[in-house]
């Protein structure tokens, strides 16, 4: 299987940077082989950061709109590393783009969570919580997940 992902991020602070980090180190072959993340577009508010995303980071492309790399079609799953403040606002706009996503630590008992999470149930949608900075398997975990090809006894904070 030849199976290449195209990755967005939403948000460049330190958790965005961390989820590139193993995005790139998936790419790599740190982890399993297949599938491979492509760096396609990031969101962030500040314009020196996203320079930086496609200068260095690697990135095709950088938007200040994160519905932007919602609406991208070269984009197959999204990291969203917001403030806890407008995490629920983007996954839930992941939902309606149809958006895979991966995201750390939410407040899941809250009402907006579990909106979120009904609504992306019922759609079929891959979504990945973690509760610490990302790694290189985590990233290969949920890469793996949207491809449909997961081991489920590998990554237990995967919810489909």
């Amino acid at each position: 299987m030849n199976t290449n992902i195209g990755v967005g991020v939403i948000g460049l602070g330190m958790r965005g940077r961390l989820h590139v980090q193993a995005y790139q180190e998936a790419a790599a072959g740190l982890a399993d082989p297949e599938p491979r993340p492509r760096l396609v577009a990031a969101s962030d508010t500040h314009l020196a950061t996203r320079l930086e995303a496609v200068v260095k980071l690697g990135f095709r492309r950088s938007t200040p709109e994160y519905r932007e790399v919602l609406d991208d079609p070269d984009v197959d799953a999204v990291s969203i590393c917001v403030p806890a403040a407008l995490l629920p606002e983007v996954a839930q706009a992941a939902v309606e783009a149809g958006k895979p996503f991966w995201i750390d630590g939410p407040e899941e008992s809250s009402a907006p969570w579990q909106e979120i999470a009904v609504a992306a149930g019922q759609t079929g949608l891959v979504t990945a919580t973690t509760g610490g900075p990302a790694t290189v398997e985590q990233a290969a975990d949920f890469l793996r997940s949207v491809t449909g090809v997961l081991a489920a006894e590998r990554s237990p904070y995967v919810q489909s």
